[in-house]
């Protein structure tokens, strides 16, 4: 499977989809962490070719402990900071099985952090069979290549409890703060499921006739799911954004061609 960025972006312009007037240079800044993920592949890669399986997660685990040994997200730390500081302001605004989500600002910058569970939708009791590596694809790589105007940002790594009080590793990621479309009593105006599909048959994706949340690409090799009302926010600027959505190649086959491109 190859992924064309350049191509992509062009045919997204031409339909108007993407047009969110955010400059190439903050768009970059908000993708950089999709392109720190090679070398992050070939770092945690080295001698898991002959392993699947548990062995394979429990080793994958291990060298992304290693790789982020000097990069732990303390978010507690950073609440301490951020409280300090009359300039800056912190909010949690959901806590929940796959990830607890933070708006932080700093003067007239507002952003998201999220802590996002790699195994909450991806284990193997599920038969999902995802390894963290292919679910940081599906966070990095596929999403801001289908979503670019509001890419996920690898900032790092830390562990959460569960809901069953387990410490589970989690991935770190930084967004941008979406301003939504406000009614006249100032609450946001949803995005209808009908808008919603037009503007994903703008992407290259059609929905699924038995679920109006799932979709899929044109040749069938990526799924993407979940795009409940809750999931898609409508932009004041008139543009959807997609923020927790869940994207899968349908062929486990296909992660490895991504890797090697």
């Amino acid at each position: 499977m190859e992924l064309d960025n350049e191509q992509n972006r062009r045919d997204i312009e031409q339909t108007g989809s993407r047009s969110d007037g955010i400059s190439s240079s903050e768009r970059n800044k908000r993708q950089e962490g999709s392109g720190r993920n090679v070398s992050l592949w070939d770092f945690i890669e080295r001698g898991t070719e002959n392993l699947e399986g548990a062995e394979l997660v429990r080793k994958e685990l291990s060298g992304l402990d290693k790789y982020f040994k000097d990069n732990h997200f303390d978010i507690k730390k950073i609440k301490e900071e951020y409280k300090k500081d009359p300039d800056k302001d912190f909010e949690q605004l959901e806590s929940g099985n796959e990830a607890d989500v933070y708006a932080l600002a700093e003067k007239n910058y507002r952003h998201i952090n999220k802590l996002v569970q790699w195994n909450a939708f991806s284990n193997f009791r599920r038969n999902l069979n995802q390894t963290p590596l292919e679910f940081l694809i599906n966070k990095t790589t596929l999403y801001n290549y289908y979503f670019p105007e509001n890419a996920n940002n690898l900032i790092g790594a830390t562990y959460r409890k569960d809901k069953d009080g387990e410490n589970q590793f989690n991935f770190v990621f930084d967004q941008q703060y979406i301003e939504q479309l406000l009614d006249t009593d100032g609450e946001p105006i949803k995005a209808t499921f009908e808008e919603i599909q037009n503007d994903m048959e703008k992407r290259g994706f059609k929905v699924n006739p038995k679920s109006p949340t799932s979709y899929t690409n044109e040749d069938g090799s990526a799924i993407i799911s979940d795009l409940h009302l809750g999931n898609v926010l409508n932009g004041k600027n008139g543009y959807l954004y997609y923020i927790d959505v869940n994207i899968r190649l349908k062929n486990r086959e296909l992660y490895k061609d991504l890797k090697e491109q």
